[in-house]
């Protein structure tokens, strides 16, 4: 099974701002917040939102194809979704982080969807909505990877799961100790910098 990361699925960090309506000052909570989707021969919401804290990581299983497009395209309509409801509690976020982690490429599914979440995520990124991450296991086809998403795809081969939890730890940290600028998203630093 492919999850993307809203987390094998779909993974996304923010750090939260809520306004003060009154006082036009700002009170911080730093909030990371994470989704699960998979995407085989269906796309299901795994989880939704939910605040790493209470995060219990489901157990995920293999099923049948891999509708990746599919995948990308439900997971970016999810964060849309998430992104606007923070804006009407009037609260900011950093720029989301999407992590899609798969063993495969895609598979039986209609090539104009993939084009379609290609082109999308090609807006996402350019935009500074989103950041998207593909991270190949065990038999990942890289290249094709490579032509579906904006960045390098990481292939973990000869990594480990720790070297990514280690990082995206480290980067949150570095931006809740960052200071937030009024009207501007904030990417968290790129793998290997920290």
């Amino acid at each position: 099974l492919n999850p993307l990361s809203l987390y094998d699925g779909c993974s996304r960090n923010e750090k939260s701002t809520r306004r003060s309506s009154r006082s036009g000052n700002p009170t911080s909570t730093p909030a990371s917040e994470v989704a699960v989707i998979t995407f085989g021969s269906t796309v299901q919401v795994v989880q939704n939102f939910i605040p790493i804290p209470r995060f219990v990581p489901p157990t995920l299983t293999t099923q049948g194809y891999t509708h990746m497009g599919s995948g990308i395209l439900i997971a970016l309509q999810q964060l849309q979704a998430y992104k606007k409801a923070l804006r009407e509690l009037e609260m900011d976020y950093f720029r989301p982080h999407v992590f899609m982690i798969t063993d495969g490429e895609p598979k039986d599914e209609p090539e104009h969807i993939l084009e379609r979440a290609r082109q999308q995520l090609e807006a996402e990124e350019r935009s500074k909505g989103v950041l998207f991450f593909a991270i190949g296991v065990e038999g990942a086809d890289i290249a094709r990877l490579r032509k579906i998403v904006v960045r390098e795809p990481i292939d973990l081969k000869g990594r480990s799961f720790q070297e990514m939890i280690d990082y995206l730890s480290k980067s949150v940290s570095a931006l809740s100790q960052s200071r937030f600028l009024e009207d501007e998203q904030r990417p968290m630093p790129p793998p290997g910098t920290l």
